[in-house]
């Protein structure tokens, strides 16, 4: 998307996309290290991640670690799929900070 003054072109796209984010469409089961569970770790690890034009996780990096449970936040992630984010008809990529909250059963 093009705007006539190109120094507003990066807020238009911030504005755009802040309207349009990707919604999940399929989360796949977090498996959780033997490590982790043996020492009975819990809590949350937040993610940012890109989302691309066809609602897949490219790229994930922890943002706030949990060292036991990183990995399988990692992984699970990038099965999850998102509807894609479309601004004026195109899809984008964007990138999304996400949670993943572990308990023990």
């Amino acid at each position: 998307m093009q705007v006539r003054i190109p120094s507003e072109q990066h807020q238009v796209m911030i504005e755009a996309v802040e309207n349009h984010m990707p919604e999940v469409i399929v989360i796949d089961e977090i498996g959780t290290e033997q490590e982790a569970m043996a020492a009975r770790v819990e809590g949350t690890v937040v993610l940012e991640i890109i989302v691309d034009e066809r609602g897949v996780v490219p790229d994930a990096r922890v943002v706030r670690s949990i060292p036991l449970l990183d990995q399988s936040a990692l992984e699970a992630v990038k099965q999850w799929r998102f509807t894609p984010t479309v601004v004026d008809g195109q899809a984008l990529p964007v990138i999304v900070q996400v949670e993943m909250t572990f308990t023990l059963k």
